[in-house]
Order: C-alpha cells, then sequence, then structure tokens
C-alpha cells in the first residue's frame, strides 16, 4: 500500500513547531486504463500560528501516468486516513494551491502570508492521476515555505465556480455565475480552470458604479497550459465578481459535470487580502 511521507526537519512530537521549509511527497497512480482521485493526508497542528510564503508543485516526471492536477487543501475534519480515495473533498476543506500543466509556483510579496484556516488538523493533497500506459507509479511533491512572524498583510483563497450546462454534441455553450464581496479586498491571484472541452474563460469585477474590471480573459483556453495568474484588482464591498465560461464540444455526446477530463467544470479561485474581508454574502456558487 502507498504510503504518504512527510519529508521535513520536523520533531517526532504532533505539536513541535513547523520547519520554515517542509516538503510533502505523495504517490501518482491509477488503475489499468483508467483515472483516480486520491489524498494524501499529513498532520498540520504543528502549522497553527504560522503562514505560508510559497508553495512549490513538483511533478513526477513523465511516464506511464500522468499526473491531471493536485490540489493542496487545508482540512478541519478528516477520518478517511493517510491515504484514501477522493473523488470529492470535505465542503470544509480550503484550497491553498493547485498545479495543473503548465501551472507555476506561488510566492506572495514579503510582508504578506497565506492563512490556514482556524483549527486546521491536517493538510491534504489531492491527487488526479490518469494512467496511459504500463509502467510503475511515479512521485510528486510540493513545499512549502511558512513562517512565524505575522505579516502586515494575511491573505486567503477564495474559491468560487458557475454551473455546467449539459454540454450539446459539436455546438458552443456558456454559462456565467457571480459572487457578491462581503468586505472590501483586493485580489492578487486567480486561478481558472476548465477541461478539454473548454473554449474561453473570462472573470471580472461588476462595480456598483456599473463599470466592469477584468480578472482574467483566457482565450483560447489551453487544457495542457494551465497556471495562476498575477492581478491586481480592488473588491468593494457589494461588487460582483463573475465568473464566465464558454465550451466547444467537439464530441458526438453530450458532456456534463464532473472531475473527469471527460467531464467539465468552470472555476476561478482568487487569492484575496486582507483574508478578513474577502468573502461572499448571499448564493455563491
Amino acid at each position: 500500500m502507498r504510503r504518504a511521507l512527510l519529508f521535513a526537519v520536523l520533531s517526532s512530537c504532533y505539536a513541535a513547531p513547523a520547519a520554515p521549509v517542509v516538503t510533502l511527497t505523495f504517490a501518482v497512480d491509477a488503475p489499468p486504463s483508467s483515472e483516480i482521485y486520491e489524498c494524501y493526508a499529513f498532520d498540520a497542528g504543528s502549522f497553527e500560528n504560522r503562514w505560508v510564503k510559497s508553495i512549490a508543485w513538483t511533478a513526477p516526471a513523465p511516464g506511464a501516468v500522468v499526473l491531471h492536477h493536485a490540489t493542496l487543501y487545508a482540512v478541519s475534519d478528516w477520518s478517511q486516513g493517510d491515504v484514501s480515495t477522493c473523488w470529492d473533498m470535505p465542503a470544509a476543506a480550503a484550497g491553498l494551491h493547485v498545479w495543473a500543466p503548465g501551472g507555476d509556483a506561488l510566492t506572495v510579496p514579503d510582508d504578506m502570508g497565506i492563512e490556514l484556516p482556524p483549527g486546521a488538523t491536517k493538510l491534504v493533497v489531492q491527487v488526479h492521476a490518469i494512467r496511459i500506459g504500463d509502467g510503475p507509479a511515479t512521485e510528486g511533491s510540493v513545499t512549502l515555505t511558512t513562517t512565524d512572524a505575522r505579516p502586515a498583510r494575511v491573505a486567503a483563497w477564495r474559491p468560487m465556480s458557475a454551473p455546467i450546462p449539459a454540454l450539446r454534441p459539436h455546438m458552443i455553450d456558456t454559462s456565467t455565475a457571480a459572487c457578491t464581496a462581503g468586505g472590501d479586498f483586493r485580489v492578487i491571484r486567480d486561478w481558472p480552470h476548465m477541461h478539454l472541452a473548454g473554449k474561453e474563460l473570462h472573470g471580472a469585477v461588476l462595480h456598483q458604479d456599473g463599470t466592469t474590471t477584468p480578472l482574467v480573459d483566457v482565450v483560447p483556453w489551453d487544457f495542457y497550459a494551465q497556471k495562476t495568474y498575477d492581478v491586481d484588482v480592488a473588491v468593494g464591498a457589494g461588487d460582483q465578481v463573475q465568473t464566465h465560461c464558454v465550451w466547444e464540444n467537439p464530441t458526438d455526446n453530450y458532456i456534463f459535470a464532473g472531475p473527469k477530463t471527460t467531464d467539465e467544470m468552470c472555476n476561478q479561485s482568487l487569492l484575496a487580502w486582507p483574508a478578513a474581508s474577502a468573502f461572499w454574502t448571499g448564493d455563491c456558487p
């Protein structure tokens, strides 16, 4: 059985202070000619009162198993063990960063840090792996650089999405959704995500005065060249942040919402500060 490994300069005591640099190593494997989501859980108790300065991924070497994407979460309630199959994460999981083909590392400014949610007990790496041939499993890793000095600016990730319609064969379909800001905050990174049928993804802030500020315009969407985007956009309380996706279905079958590469998504996650006022009000997909 594959086991989650934590390679870091940590003492064996659960409550010991975390090392400034921690590397989490995970296996990448899937059943023959198939794909799977698998989760690797690591103790997060030692990260209390620490802030993340950077997150960098090391993708596995090319081989029989492909890493579609990997997501790092902080979780307060986890009972699935160190290694488990997890097509869906708990609703309370807070995303910290995502690696996908073409993705890059996350590094925040010197005076900023990303908060882990209060009460986080586990860091969970969710791996989406696809087996394309015969051969051994491979390994990937994610490295976190942290600090125990409270930064002047505390940031946090705030996710949003748009609903996925039934994508008609050989047709173009769209979807749009918006979330209303509960406070004033500033967006410094934007991570858009779609799958193979994606054609365009647009993010924008609809201000209360009737003006619009773009966040991202990914045209054309390229599933194999995904990344996060540096932005610098102010959002005021009551403004709406919009996500708009365009798909083109080249197949003879309908495509539906789901986690597989042959399904579709329309997600946009924002890294914003101050964390305390970066939240949504009302209904937010």
